[in-house]
């Protein structure tokens, strides 16, 4: 087997899959081992395309040092650095979480892509980050192939910009002990953040305890791997076929839309809530006023009370920015005031798939929008 590409040849990848030629493009770097390795390989790849992001929570004094040692990074590199604060808002009493925090570290650096015109935004999640999230999503009591898929490579931002986790595109990703050894050899410094010892923290937590050589293996990183790896796959499939479905059965009616009842019926022998939730994901991506529509376990919980797709009458969709009001008939599921985006079904449909997140484990276009845009869905 030929050795796994090292950083430098996975940002250069991945950049050229799925990014423009031409552009800035934004990273975040925290001053952390990880984010410094996505420096130094974004540096040896983008140059002076590349806008290097330090993001400040407010909430510690030592950040100020992480700050100084990628700012003379930068320096040292001839690249752009900007630092960005995004401290809690007055009476926020979530605002130190990690959830809050990563929140307003995500908002911030999306914005600066925003003012830069930038066409991407790189970030430095790498395998033992997914095996991470995969753990947790378990431990929540998710099961589906999208939290099993765990941290997605691609996600679209607003203005068209793409935000690319590289270390994550392709086949035997890096983990963290990977990124370490080439960042040391390649003499880039980095710091620790003090607030990754806080056990209270439950990723930090998991990662202590998998970090830990006397703690038992319970579910090894091959294992996790394989599992990713699988939904993934699994997921494809099913986004692919409910693009198939949409592109057939969703038509125009009126002022509104409908989608036929047969869409609805799970192809293949699939589970129902997953077929149900990425249809309906993929129908909110094709209306003229876009909805992020989220199924969560309550809903399906409601809709299967209600008796699915025999069920009758009006049916509020949870989404952003708002919900969508459905009506459900016997010849399927209608969207009276909710017109569908111009175009052809297939054109409508690849532009809803390219609203998604995507993972690519080939490191090539997402799939089932490369699948649709290829052969064109009957």
């Amino acid at each position: 087997m030929e050795p796994a590409p090292g950083p430098v040849e996975r940002v250069a990848a991945a950049c050229a899959a799925a990014l423009p030629a031409a552009g800035p493009v934004v990273a975040g770097v925290s001053g952390g081992s990880d984010s410094v390795a996505l420096l130094g390989a974004a540096a040896e790849v983008l140059g002076p395309r590349l806008v290097v992001a330090t993001v400040d929570h407010g909430l510690r004094a030592s950040a100020a040092a992480e700050q100084r040692l990628v700012a003379d990074l930068c320096r040292d590199l001839g690249l752009t650095h900007r630092l960005l604060a995004a401290p809690p808002g007055a009476g926020d009493r979530r605002g130190a979480t990690e959830t809050a925090s990563r929140a307003r570290r995500h908002g911030a650096l999306a914005g600066l892509v925003t003012e830069l015109g930038a066409v991407g935004l790189l970030l430095a999640h790498h395998r033992d980050d997914a095996h991470e999230s995969l753990l947790l999503h378990l431990a929540r009591g998710h099961r589906g192939d999208r939290a099993l898929a765990s941290i997605p490579a691609l996600r679209p931002l607003a203005g068209g910009a793409l935000l690319l986790r590289p270390f994550l595109v392709g086949p035997r990703p890096p983990g963290r002990v990977d990124l370490t050894r080439w960042r040391e050899a390649r003499g880039l410094p980095a710091l620790d953040d003090p607030t990754n010892a806080d056990a209270s923290v439950p990723r930090n937590g998991l990662r202590a305890w998998r970090a830990d050589p006397d703690a038992p293996e319970v579910v090894g990183a091959a294992r996790l791997e394989a599992t990713r790896r699988r939904a993934q796959r699994r997921l494809a499939a099913t986004l692919a076929a409910a693009a198939e479905r949409l592109a057939r059965h969703l038509h125009p009616a009126g002022a509104g839309a409908r989608l036929d009842a047969a869409a609805l019926t799970p192809p293949d022998g699939r589970p129902a809530d997953g077929w149900l939730v990425e249809l309906l994901r993929l129908l909110g991506g094709c209306l003229a006023a876009p909805r992020e529509l989220d199924m969560r376990a309550s809903w399906l919980r409601e809709w299967r009370r209600r008796g699915g797709p025999s069920a009758r009458g009006a049916l509020e969709l949870p989404g952003r920015p708002r919900p969508l009001v459905a009506l459900l008939a016997a010849d399927g599921l209608h969207l009276p005031h909710e017109p569908l985006a111009p175009g052809p079904p297939e054109a409508r449909v690849l532009g809803a798939l390219l609203r998604l997140p995507a993972h690519l484990p080939d490191g090539a276009a997402r799939g089932p929008a490369r699948d649709l845009a290829g052969a064109g869905a009957p």
